[in-house]
Protein backbone atom coordinates (compact mmCIF):
# COMPACT_ATOMS: atom_id res chain seq x y z
CA UNK A 1 0.00 0.00 0.00
CA UNK A 2 1.08 3.76 -0.81
CA UNK A 3 -0.74 6.96 0.46
CA UNK A 4 -4.01 4.32 0.84
CA UNK A 5 -3.68 2.23 -2.81
CA UNK A 6 -2.32 -1.20 -3.96
CA UNK A 7 0.75 -0.55 -5.45
CA UNK A 8 3.21 -3.01 -8.17
CA UNK A 9 6.73 -2.18 -7.71
CA UNK A 10 8.39 -2.24 -10.62
CA UNK A 11 11.70 -4.40 -9.13
CA UNK A 12 9.40 -6.43 -7.93
CA UNK A 13 7.22 -6.86 -11.21
CA UNK A 14 10.57 -7.48 -13.25
CA UNK A 15 12.04 -10.09 -10.68
CA UNK A 16 8.99 -12.17 -11.24
CA UNK A 17 8.67 -11.62 -15.15
CA UNK A 18 12.44 -12.48 -15.63
CA UNK A 19 11.77 -15.98 -13.51
CA UNK A 20 9.14 -16.74 -15.58
CA UNK A 21 10.56 -15.52 -18.92
CA UNK A 22 14.50 -14.76 -18.83
CA UNK A 23 14.37 -13.28 -22.23
CA UNK A 24 11.58 -10.68 -21.77
CA UNK A 25 12.85 -7.71 -22.94
CA UNK A 26 10.83 -3.88 -22.50
CA UNK A 27 11.14 -0.69 -24.43
CA UNK A 28 10.40 3.05 -23.69
CA UNK A 29 8.03 4.23 -26.63
CA UNK A 30 8.38 8.28 -27.48
CA UNK A 31 6.21 10.27 -24.81
CA UNK A 32 3.28 12.18 -26.16
CA UNK A 33 2.18 16.05 -24.49
CA UNK A 34 -1.63 16.55 -23.82
CA UNK A 35 -1.58 20.41 -23.00
CA UNK A 36 0.95 20.49 -20.31
CA UNK A 37 0.65 17.38 -19.06
CA UNK A 38 2.59 14.14 -20.46
CA UNK A 39 1.80 10.08 -21.18
CA UNK A 40 5.06 7.51 -21.29
CA UNK A 41 4.49 4.31 -22.98
CA UNK A 42 6.23 1.02 -22.29
CA UNK A 43 6.08 -2.27 -25.10
CA UNK A 44 6.56 -5.27 -22.55
CA UNK A 45 7.79 -8.83 -25.17
CA UNK A 46 7.46 -11.86 -22.75
CA UNK A 47 6.11 -15.41 -23.63
CA UNK A 48 5.67 -14.50 -27.39
CA UNK A 49 3.66 -11.52 -27.35
CA UNK A 50 4.57 -7.54 -27.31
CA UNK A 51 1.75 -5.94 -24.94
CA UNK A 52 2.17 -2.02 -24.50
CA UNK A 53 0.80 0.24 -21.38
CA UNK A 54 0.54 3.75 -21.05
CA UNK A 55 0.94 6.06 -17.88
CA UNK A 56 0.21 9.96 -17.31
CA UNK A 57 3.02 11.54 -15.43
CA UNK A 58 0.90 11.73 -12.24
CA UNK A 59 1.77 13.14 -8.60
CA UNK A 60 1.45 10.86 -5.23
CA UNK A 61 -2.17 11.86 -5.64
CA UNK A 62 -2.22 10.02 -9.34
CA UNK A 63 -3.39 13.26 -10.55
CA UNK A 64 -1.23 14.43 -13.93
CA UNK A 65 1.88 16.95 -13.57
CA UNK A 66 1.61 19.99 -15.13
CA UNK A 67 5.32 20.12 -16.90
CA UNK A 68 6.90 17.22 -15.35
CA UNK A 69 10.67 17.27 -14.48
CA UNK A 70 13.25 14.25 -15.72
CA UNK A 71 12.58 12.94 -12.14
CA UNK A 72 9.33 12.64 -12.54
CA UNK A 73 9.08 11.04 -16.26
CA UNK A 74 11.25 8.63 -14.86
CA UNK A 75 9.28 7.53 -12.39
CA UNK A 76 6.80 6.98 -14.36
CA UNK A 77 8.02 5.46 -17.11
CA UNK A 78 9.32 2.84 -14.17
CA UNK A 79 5.46 2.56 -12.94
CA UNK A 80 4.76 1.84 -17.15
CA UNK A 81 6.79 -0.99 -16.94
CA UNK A 82 5.75 -3.05 -13.98
CA UNK A 83 2.02 -1.66 -15.59
CA UNK A 84 3.27 -3.00 -18.92
CA UNK A 85 4.37 -6.44 -16.99
CA UNK A 86 0.95 -6.54 -15.16
CA UNK A 87 -0.39 -7.21 -19.12
CA UNK A 88 1.17 -10.87 -18.53
CA UNK A 89 -0.24 -11.81 -15.94
CA UNK A 90 1.99 -10.46 -13.15
CA UNK A 91 0.96 -8.28 -10.61
CA UNK A 92 -3.08 -8.16 -12.26
CA UNK A 93 -4.71 -8.25 -9.60
CA UNK A 94 -3.34 -4.69 -8.58
CA UNK A 95 -5.43 -3.14 -11.32
CA UNK A 96 -8.56 -5.07 -10.83
CA UNK A 97 -11.23 -3.09 -10.42
CA UNK A 98 -9.85 0.71 -11.27
CA UNK A 99 -11.62 1.10 -14.61
CA UNK A 100 -15.03 -1.20 -13.67
CA UNK A 101 -18.22 1.37 -13.85
CA UNK A 102 -19.58 2.21 -10.36
CA UNK A 103 -23.02 0.94 -9.95
CA UNK A 104 -25.52 1.09 -7.74
CA UNK A 105 -26.93 -2.00 -8.53
CA UNK A 106 -27.06 -5.29 -6.58
CA UNK A 107 -26.27 -8.38 -8.32
CA UNK A 108 -27.28 -11.21 -6.52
Amino acid sequence: MKNGLSYLSWSWALDQLLQLDDGATWEYLEPKRFGESMMVFCKVTAFGKSRTAQLPVMDFRNQAIPNPNAYQVNTAMQRCLAKGISLHGIGLYIYAGEDLPITTEVVA
